[in-house]
């Protein structure tokens, strides 16, 4: 059985599609006034057709004790998280509403993303409008995009 966003289109705000030229924090376009949803959804851009949140994901793992439950989705929790980045997947990426700016730290949530930091050693990157924090361990640094930008670069 296909595994659905069903009626949440929080990454469709709250994360950038360059192929569109959506910025990040802007609702997309081609999001369906009244009706959850895309409105060119079997021609949508190829970003959107190749992202999967880790709620999502979690849907169609084969055991389901595996699936993330309702209260991690990302409307209900207001925090878009995943997929984990580079090969060895030791990088998330966590995107969080900022209406909702403390949502990423509180419920289930919150003790996930705690647990993939001191069980399993993730380096998070959480967004929450302009601001980034990046936590590895017991370190976490706050700044702007730009700023970690010339961090990086540096």
């Amino acid at each position: 059985m296909p595994v659905s966003c069903g009626s949440c289109t929080l990454c469709c705000t709250l994360l950038e599609v360059s192929e569109i030229g959506k910025a990040r924090l802007a609702p997309c376009p081609k999001l369906r006034q009244g009706v959850p949803g895309c409105s060119v959804y079997n021609s949508r851009p190829g970003a959107c057709r190749g992202f999967a949140c880790l709620w999502l994901e979690s849907q169609s793992r084969a055991n389901p004790s595996d699936h993330m439950g309702l209260e991690m989705r990302p409307d209900v929790s207001h925090v878009v998280m995943g997929p984990p980045r580079l090969p060895d997947r030791t990088r998330l990426y966590v995107h969080v509403d900022p209406a909702f700016p403390d949502a990423w730290k509180k419920g289930r949530v919150g003790e996930y993303l705690r647990w993939l930091v001191d069980e399993r050693g993730i380096e998070l990157h959480v967004f929450i409008g302009e601001e980034e924090k990046r936590i590895k361990g017991e370190l976490m640094l706050t700044g702007t995009a730009q700023e970690f930008a010339e961090l990086d670069a540096a």
